[in-house]
């Protein structure tokens, strides 16, 4: 269970703005750790020491996806290669366990995620009786059972061999966007996964989604238009960035990162895009930020570059590892 002190670090966390964060982490940063979590399919990496060293999250099956949430805790979704899946939770004292399964045929894992709760939500669809179509899960923060929220009643992208799915805080309210990975559209719940409707589509698939204050943005895989932003909670979106497709992004304080091949551009607020004077990589694949404005980016080519004064100069701190998608979490422990 969650303590009270806990909680009410957290509560207090939830009324700062992102430019409020460092003096929060300021007085607390004793109580907190970072956490650098890697993908390089089809291994599974983390480092408690800044990216100094990382070792080996061990799988029992074949890795489909992945996510960390908030408290330090990692959701593996693994499979045995015909349609058998298991889910594990691995804490940051090096624990796993197991918290749901699938023991039969026709189904077909999408996607993970985890809002700022801690609590993670998956989704799968599958072509078996006696429910076959899509299906929403969500495992709360401090539990080991499953819940089923939804059928994903709304949402009719079932067939597309991969979903994405995103937990954001637009102005204090949590919503949760997915895509099926085979249009261009983007659907959002505001219930918790309850119901899905059509937001928006874009000129090519979501790939990443951010937000920053109250301004949402996603990279797509249009070439011409490849971050799309908006200001009415995902309403609608226009063009922001061009300079590529499926651009990794990330958002801390008041400054929006985005990577792409070797370069990485940033903007505040209104202002436009604006590219780093300094380029870390011939080809950056992820894109973080801590709480105290530390930048890092994952390169496929020369490990991992972290910048402390917004990507004008870097420093390589792990020549030895590579991968294609990168999470950094503070957690209390």
């Amino acid at each position: 269970m969650r303590s009270l002190i806990t909680a009410l670090i957290l509560a207090l966390a939830g009324t700062l703005s992102c430019g409020m964060m460092e003096d929060f982490y300021e007085y607390s940063g004793q109580d907190f750790k970072t956490m650098i979590v890697v993908e390089n399919m089809p291994s599974l990496f983390v480092s408690y020491n800044g990216g100094v060293s990382f070792s080996n999250i061990p799988l029992n099956y074949n890795l489909n996806s992945w996510y960390a949430n908030s408290y330090g805790e990692i959701m593996t979704i693994e499979d045995d290669t015909i349609n058998f899946y298991n889910i594990y939770i691995t804490y940051p004292d090096g624990t796993k366990i197991m918290v749901f399964s699938t023991p039969y045929s026709g189904v077909f894992m999408k996607a993970v995620t985890a809002d700022v709760n801690g609590d993670f939500y998956f989704c799968f669809y599958t072509e078996n009786p006696p429910t076959p179509g899509p299906m929403l899960f969500r495992l709360p923060y401090g539990e080991s059972f499953v819940q089923q929220v939804s059928q994903m009643a709304g949402f009719t992208g079932d067939t597309a061999s991969i979903w994405r799915l995103w937990s954001l805080e637009y102005n204090g309210t949590p919503r949760l966007f997915l895509n099926d990975a085979f249009s261009s559209n983007l659907y959002v719940s505001y219930d918790g996964g309850m119901n899905f409707s059509l937001a928006s589509t874009f000129g090519g698939l979501p790939a990443d989604m951010i937000v920053q204050g109250s301004t949402i943005f996603v990279s797509t895989g249009d070439a011409v238009n490849g971050v799309w932003q908006s200001s009415d909670g995902g309403s609608s979106f226009y063009s922001s960035l061009s300079i590529g497709s499926s651009i990794a992004l990330a958002a801390g304080r008041n400054r929006t990162y985005a990577a792409y091949i070797s370069s990485i551009w940033y903007k505040e607020g209104n202002s436009s895009w604006i590219e780093t004077n300094q380029q870390p990589s011939a080809n950056n694949t992820d894109v973080a930020i801590d709480s105290t404005g530390k930048l890092y980016v994952l390169t496929s080519i020369g490990g991992i570059m972290v910048s402390s004064d917004n990507g004008n100069n870097w420093i390589n701190i792990n020549m030895g590892i590579y991968g294609t998608r990168m999470q950094v979490v503070e957690y209390q422990y």
